[in-house]
């Protein structure tokens, strides 16, 4: 036994109530903890420069190139050069979707999205690989919190076509079925740093 414990005695362990709460993950590590088990592939961004490099690696790594690219949104188009897509073009003519999320689910590893995002298009509909941008500022506990956050951000009207992104596992044999059949994707998630946000 050591000499300070036989002095002063030892400590004993203290047992854990299970009454007490466990010692919480915070967010944002519960998030990419879920979320790159499940394989979803996560890149930190400390500012939008970042966010374009990593960006424009991924196309580089799936040797895509921006006519592969389509986007929803008129800032993704600015920021990326991106094509919006036209009315009556089919999101399954191309190879990935730029997009944005509403919140990251933090005890699942899902993404939330809606009619901002996704405008009418049901997941099914896009593409099998995304490449969602979200900012530090937009995790949430989980599906409860997401959706009470989302109803303070859109108080006077309420987004349609709510859902949830699941990362499609590869590693699940059961998942191979349902590849482009509902809410499963191959997922690159652009996280920024919303502090140093420009």
């Amino acid at each position: 036994m050591n000499f300070w414990a036989k002095l002063f005695g030892k400590k004993k362990d203290k047992e854990k109530s299970k009454y007490l709460p466990e010692n919480e993950i915070p967010n944002d590590l519960s998030f990419v903890k879920k979320f790159t088990i499940k394989g979803g592939r996560f890149l930190f961004c400390e500012n939008q420069d970042e966010t374009t490099s990593n960006f424009n690696e991924i196309l580089l790594e799936n040797n895509w190139n921006l006519n592969d690219v389509f986007c929803l949104n008129k800032d993704l188009n600015q920021k990326f050069k991106v094509e919006i897509i036209k009315e009556g073009s089919s999101p399954k003519t191309f190879k990935t979707c730029l997009i944005k999320c509403e919140f990251l689910i933090s005890n699942t590893g899902f993404i939330l999205v809606c009619d901002k995002q996704i405008k009418h298009f049901m997941l099914k509909e896009l593409p099998n690989t995304l490449i969602i941008l979200s900012e530090t500022n937009q995790f949430s506990k989980d599906v409860s919190e997401a959706m009470s956050l989302l109803k303070n951000k859109y108080k006077n009207e309420i987004p349609t076509n709510i859902t949830t992104i699941n990362i499609y596992n590869y590693l699940e044999k059961e998942n191979k079925l349902n590849l482009g059949n509902n809410k499963s994707k191959n997922i690159y998630l652009l996280l920024q740093d919303s502090s140093k946000n420009e």
